[in-house]
């Protein structure tokens, strides 16, 4: 459950971090395939299986599973992704920070680069003007790189690095320490996994009236999610800024105090909610809510202690989840339409007839 926190954090440390400076026009896409160009202002922020982007901007967030980074960012980037290509075109005038499998860095970066990943390239087109930063189990750095600060890495990595590169190599612990955190790892996971079980019943049972709105709002609605994951976005990053103001006045500290435990509440929920709303997305009304919510817990509970791809899964639900707090249920026109028709129908059924006795008697004046 802390992880959810820390992942809910950084999030919005990053988001506001760029946020406070806006002044123009952000460039915000998502997608299975993104492809973004163009000039933002302010911000870039980019989610979808396949990325590519040649936008600039002042940050980048960018998440996929295939991304490419080619624009030139004049401030900080976070890319995120199972690959990551950091193009010979890309440039980061100040910090680049990259979590991803396969990490591939061929442009310039004038500041510190921090990357964690399972293979990371360093091509000999690439220039770092400060610190490299590196957790991977496979390092390898061109022979003409430019790397002026250090780069630093743990001595359980297999690294090919340049001899005219400084390093700072950190001492793992010894393997009966790594076991032993292993072990305790494995047990707090499998109780948040049990937990977050624990919680979708909970809520299903407890609270109708969530599901009920769960699949009047996203029953095989793919659309929905996405204006979930905008809205979501939204609530997270602009509820701190709205609590912190009502607890330091005097009238609103008690507002601002039941607003943050709301808030923190709804990062916990974030597996067990998102979980159940991507399942009814998929199969929708039909069903068994109890069986798809601990099903869809269950995955993103697995995905999320997954290296590298959990940090993703987490940020995703944590969204998600704000969204689903704060839509609200459309009243679909033809849905009512219907309803009306069918009340039509059942008081015209239920009406006795009318002047039959006059009518009898029109008949037999024909006759």
């Amino acid at each position: 459950m802390k992880k959810k926190v820390v992942v809910a954090v950084l999030l919005v440390v990053m988001l506001t971090s760029s946020l406070v400076f806006a002044t123009g026009e952000n460039i915000m896409l998502v997608g299975d395939d993104v492809n973004a160009s163009g000039i933002a202002n302010d911000l870039i922020m980019l989610a979808g299986i396949t990325v590519r982007t040649k936008a600039t901007g002042d940050y980048a967030f960018v998440m996929g599973a295939d991304v490419s980074m080619e624009g030139n960012i004049s401030k900080d980037a976070f890319i995120a992704g199972a690959t990551v290509n950091i193009s010979d075109a890309c440039v980061v005038n100040r910090d680049l920070y990259v979590a991803g499998a396969d990490v591939t860095i061929d442009g310039s970066v004038n500041r510190k680069l921090f990357v964690t990943a399972d293979k990371l390239i360093i091509t000999e087109n690439s220039s770092i003007m400060g610190d490299a930063e590196i957790y991977a189990n496979d390092i390898i750095i061109g022979e003409g790189a430019k790397i002026y600060g250090t780069v630093t890495y743990t001595s359980e990595a297999v690294a090919s690095i340049p001899e005219n590169i400084a390093v700072n190599i950190i001492e793992v612990d010894t393997e009966e320490k790594q076991e032993k955190k292993e072990e305790i790892l494995n047990r707090i996971s499998f109780l948040d996994i049990g937990a977050s079980v624990f919680l979708v019943m909970f809520i299903l049972l407890v609270f109708p009236g969530f599901s009920k709105k769960v699949d009047r709002i996203y029953s095989k609605k793919w659309i929905e999610i996405v204006k979930s994951i905008f809205k979501g976005l939204l609530a997270l990053v602009l509820g701190p800024g709205i609590i912190f103001v009502l607890l330091i006045s005097f009238y609103g500290a008690a507002i601002g105090l039941l607003l943050l435990l709301i808030y923190m509440a709804i990062i916990q929920l974030a597996t067990p909610v998102a979980g159940y709303t991507i399942m009814r997305t998929i199969f929708g009304e039909k069903g068994n809510k109890f069986l798809l919510g601990i099903v869809g817990t269950l995955i993103l509970a697995i995905l999320e202690i997954v290296p590298y791809v959990g940090i993703i899964i987490s940020a995703l639900s944590i969204i998600l989840t704000f969204g689903v707090f704060v839509s609200k249920p459309r009243k679909d026109k033809e849905i009512i339409e219907g309803t009306i028709i069918n009340q039509e129908v059942m008081n015209a059924e239920t009406e006795e007839p009318k002047n039959v006795e006059g009518t009898d008697e029109m008949e037999n004046k024909e006759e």
